[in-house]
């Protein structure tokens, strides 16, 4: 959902200027989400204090799917890595980031966790990881909020997580991914039929 609000001062956020449409006539117009402000804040913070110069992407439009996402960056869809809000049965929290196209495999993951796969509601998800839903990504998160990295990720050279909101996504190849997050591995997606295709070529 859009929030019902315009900047009304031009805002500088890392080289790009967000303006009032009610007044101006800009060169680029960003909508921000409700409640993506600070979730991008967050994450620019966190690119900051760790020294990680990818360029963090903000779209005119929105890309708060899987689908949204790669029609906005001219991506597949399994290139998108979309990050998940869970909850284990100890009421503990984690994100846990899967190819676009992936699905849980119920039975991997409970081997790995030890119980039923169980996301965050929309509510939960933006109260625990600070995020937005269509913004949840595995940067910028409340300390003590772990990042798992499927194995899935790796089928593809290039990632796309999102930012902070829901117009926002960031490139990085898995491997730095896992860097920058201190994600660790786990492999509990189903195979889908892109990775399958991929580990053919």
């Amino acid at each position: 959902m859009i929030a019902s609000f315009f900047l009304r001062k031009t805002l500088a956020i890392s080289g790009i200027r967000l303006y009032d449409v009610l007044t101006d006539r800009p060169e680029r117009v960003f909508f921000i989400e409700e409640g993506g402000v600070m979730g991008y804040e967050a994450v620019k913070k966190y690119f900051e204090e760790h020294q990680i110069p990818n360029e963090i992407i903000l779209l005119e439009e929105s890309s708060a799917t899987v689908e949204l996402a790669a029609k906005a960056l001219g991506r597949e869809p399994g290139e998108i890595a979309k990050t998940l809000a869970m909850e284990l049965k100890d009421g503990t929290h984690f994100v846990l980031v899967v190819m676009g196209t992936a699905r849980i495999d119920n039975r991997k993951y409970k081997d790995r966790f030890g119980c039923k796969a169980k996301m965050l509601s929309f509510e939960e998800t933006q109260a625990v990881t600070g995020h937005p839903v269509g913004g949840v990504c595995p940067f910028g998160l409340p300390e003590g909020i772990k990042v798992f990295l499927d194995e899935s990720l790796k089928a593809y050279g290039s990632v796309f997580p999102a930012a902070g909101t829901g117009n926002s996504a960031v490139e990085f190849t898995p491997e730095d991914l896992a860097r920058v997050t201190g994600g660790v591995w786990v492999d509990v997606t189903k195979d889908s039929d892109d990775a399958q295709l991929r580990k053919k070529v």
